[in-house]
């Protein structure tokens, strides 16, 4: 086969490539990193900027373009254990005339719908709770006893002897015992009683809270809980009729005045406004769990609404920079610049007929006849701009 045989494929290969490569720069999407090899596609979704290459192997487009991240990402278009290269539909199926502008379209519009989730790392399961007691009570030396109701904590490796009751004083009263801390038995020297919180006029304090709310109380702000105040009994009836040894002898049964405390009908008002709010709390919340169901259903349809809404504004976007591109192309500026650089290259023309004339390399017959020619064609454009110029558009 003779040399200009064998030429003529590698001209077609690079035509069709060339071609791919300027119908993927139609793309405002596209941006060249390396011109002829690689290019970046960048997109906007919900969750930001983002982007992937666009490899072009030297054997493209006979070979399929490679499509990856620069990170591991969790789609549905990008299998495998790397998590970096795109597998589309267009991609399994790639022609040398398979458009590759229509494969980056493919891609954004999955990739708007869905955007890609960075893959994190494989990390190790937290501990459970019995294995992080384990560790808490193994010691340097082994075995750690568990620390008993009433003591203090003991430390790494050794082990303390638990703390003495505090002796009860007159009529019952036991101090106190503060944290981690002995305190000597009252009456006797060094005693103090425990310190009392500071509290600021007008500053209400809940009388009672749990561990659960003072912890989440950093994390978002407590509610304004009404505080029902019930004022002590004036006088109990059945103390009316009791002697002086009888009532010292109710003063001195702790367990007696909690009895008493208790029949009372204001502490009885007291448990029946409990009872009735954990009940109302009972009702709304299971309320609140049977609506949970129509709540995940709508939250899926505002998911898929959203979705499409970053498909549809992405594509407007594009179809709004092509026909900026389209009006900046057409506009009357650009049309009477390609119009003067026409009127232009007919005077080089003429002048360069004239020269040819005057130095008889032109017969006079054929000079009057390019002459006519180029006069007309430089007047028809000159009147095609007037034309133009008195146009609004």
């Amino acid at each position: 086969m003779a040399w200009w045989g064998r030429s003529q494929p590698q001209n077609q290969a690079a035509n069709l490539r060339n071609q791919q490569i300027n119908d993927l720069k139609k793309n405002p999407s596209v941006v060249t990193v390396t011109e002829n090899s690689l290019y970046e596609c960048r997109f906007k979704t919900r969750m930001g900027t983002q982007s992937f290459l666009i490899e072009l192997p030297p054997a493209f487009p006979n070979v399929a373009p490679i499509l990856k991240f620069r990170s591991p990402m969790n789609h549905q278009l990008i299998p495998g254990p790397e998590k970096m290269f795109i597998r589309s539909s267009k991609l399994a199926s790639w022609g040398p005339h398979t458009s590759i502008n229509g494969v980056i379209q493919e891609c954004l519009v999955k990739f708007v719908s869905a955007p890609p989730q960075p893959a994190q790392a494989n990390q190790p399961p937290p501990p459970s709770f019995n294995q992080y007691q384990q560790h808490q009570q193994m010691g340097p030396s082994g075995y750690r006893p568990p620390v008993q109701y009433n003591q203090a904590p003991r430390p790494m490796g050794g082990y303390q002897q638990p703390m003495q009751q505090q002796p009860v004083g007159p009529g019952g009263y036991r101090p106190p015992q503060q944290y981690n801390q002995a305190r000597p038995p009252m009456g006797a020297p060094g005693y103090q009683p425990p310190p009392q919180q500071m509290q600021h006029p007008g500053v209400q304090r809940p009388s009672t809270q749990s561990n659960a709310s003072a912890n989440s109380a950093a994390a978002e702000p407590e509610e304004d809980i009404a505080k029902l105040d019930f004022q002590a009994p004036a006088d109990f009836e059945m103390l009316q009729h009791f002697d002086r040894n009888a009532l010292k002898q109710v003063l001195d049964n702790e367990q007696s005045l909690k009895d008493l405390a208790v029949d009372c009908a204001e502490h009885k008002q007291a448990r029946s406004i409990l009872l009735d709010t954990r009940t109302a709390l009972r009702e709304s919340t299971e309320v609140n769990l049977k609506s949970e169901p129509d709540i995940n259903r709508e939250q899926q349809r505002l998911e898929s609404a959203r979705a499409e809404v970053a498909a549809l504004t992405h594509e407007y976007d594009t179809f709004k920079k092509r026909e900026e591109r389209c009006m900046q192309k057409y506009s009357k500026s650009c049309i009477e610049a390609e119009f003067d650089q026409l009127i232009v290259e007919v005077t080089d023309e003429l002048a360069q007929l004239k020269e040819q004339f005057e130095n008889d390399e032109v017969k006079v017959v054929k000079y009057v006849n390019q002459y006519y020619k180029l006069k007309k064609l430089s007047h028809l454009r000159q009147i095609k701009k007037s034309r133009t110029t008195s146009l609004n558009f």
